[in-house]
Formats: structure tokens, C-alpha cells, sequence
């Protein structure tokens, strides 16, 4: 959920920055203290009350052929996406992200003509995830593209199946063998839908959230 939750204080900060005019550099400030803010209290609760808040479980790997398969089917596609060029993140989120970083605006540019917006529309308060990525890429000193290209795979597809293992987890609660299978035929099923960069195994490994 953590995930999720950043992408939410994303949009909170992002449509208050569009609607006072705020820079970029602003946005990313506020979001990466807020960040820290949240991370440490999140620390505190956890040495102070992991007794009684949360409960850590040790868990046990095990290396079945089930599970070796499963990470080599994984492994395979982010390697296919990194090292063969293709087109991860779409050109308008690169777009957008290289005019925040280059221009320090938030949502005030058209991405695609270059054109200020005589006025604010709606459309300006939603979707900022372009923005916090280019947080990120700009902190790496990586150029967009190839921070998507070549890096956010690396990230984003493990988060993808960390979160595929929580559902199957939840159906196939008492049998271990069927959630190997399950998440082999998700992997598998991903593999071969991942012809190109508009099916829905792509979106579905690239854009879980």
C-alpha cells in the first residue's frame, strides 16, 4: 500500500502546486520532506509498539523448481525490456517529465506543443505521475528516458508481482503448491502477452496501480 499511498500525497501536493503556480523544484521539495516525515514516523511505530501494531513474520524461502521458474520467467522480462530498447513508459510521460525538469513547471506547459495554458483546466489537477518521477530521476541524475526505459522496469515489475503474491495468497490461502502454479501462470501469461507496448500483460506488469 505504500505504493499507492505515495501516489495519493503525489496528487494532493501536485494539485495544490498547479493551482498557486508553484515550481517544480517546489513540488519536489514538499513531497520528499513529507516523505521523510511519514518514513520516520512510520520507524518510531514500529520499534516502539511492533508488539502490538505489527506482526513480523520470518519468511522461509525454500527453493522449489516451481519458484526457481517463476523468478527466471521474471528475471527474463525485465532483461527483455531493459536490454532490447523498448518502449516502457510512454512517450507523453517522458514528454512531461522532461518539461518539469527542464522548464521547473508543474502542469503549466502542453507537453506536446510546448505552449503555456492560457488558463487552468481540470485536466491539470489529475495525474502526476510523471512528476514523481521525475523527482526520482532527477535526484539519480538520469535522464528521463532513460530512467524509464532502463531502470523503472527493474522497480516497477517486482512491485508487480509482490502484489500478484498478495491476491493469489488470498485465494489459495492453505495450499502452497497452487500458489507457485498461480504465479507461474501470471508470469507466463505476462510473458506472452508482452508483444507489444499496448496489451494488456504489458499494462498489467507496467501500471498494476
Amino acid at each position: 500500500y505504500g505504493f499507492v499511498i505515495q501516489l495519493l500525497w503525489g496528487e494532493l501536493i501536485g494539485a495544490l502546486c498547479v493551482f498557486f503556480n508553484l515550481q517544480f523544484k517546489v513540488f519536489s521539495y514538499i513531497y520528499l520532506i513529507l516523505s521523510c516525515i511519514i518514513f520516520l514516523i512510520v520507524i518510531v511505530i514500529i520499534v516502539r509498539d511492533k508488539k502490538k501494531v505489527f506482526f513480523i513474520q520470518t519468511w522461509r524461502f525454500g527453493f522449489t523448481p516451481t519458484k526457481l521458474l517463476v523468478f527466471f520467467v521474471i528475471a527474463f522480462q525485465i532483461g527483455w525490456l531493459v536490454s532490447h530498447g523498448t518502449q516502457t513508459i510512454s512517450d507523453g510521460t517522458i514528454e512531461q517529465m522532461t518539461v518539469a525538469i527542464q522548464t521547473d513547471t508543474i502542469h503549466q506547459i502542453d507537453h506536446y506543443t510546448g505552449e503555456y495554458y492560457n488558463a487552468q483546466y481540470n485536466i491539470q489537477y489529475f495525474g502526476f505521475y510523471p512528476e514523481l518521477l521525475s523527482i526520482w530521476a532527477n535526484l539519480m541524475r538520469m535522464s528521463p528516458n532513460i530512467f524509464c526505459n532502463m531502470l523503472l522496469p527493474m522497480i516497477i515489475i517486482p512491485y508487480t508481482y509482490m502484489v500478484y503474491n498478495l491476491w493469489i495468497n488470498k485465494v489459495f490461502k492453505y495450499d502452497r503448491k497452487l500458489k507457485e502454479w498461480a504465479m507461474l501462470f501470471c508470469a507466463c501469461l505476462n510473458l506472452y502477452g508482452c508483444y507489444s507496448n499496448y496489451t494488456s500483460s504489458f499494462f498489467m506488469i507496467l501500471y498494476l496501480f
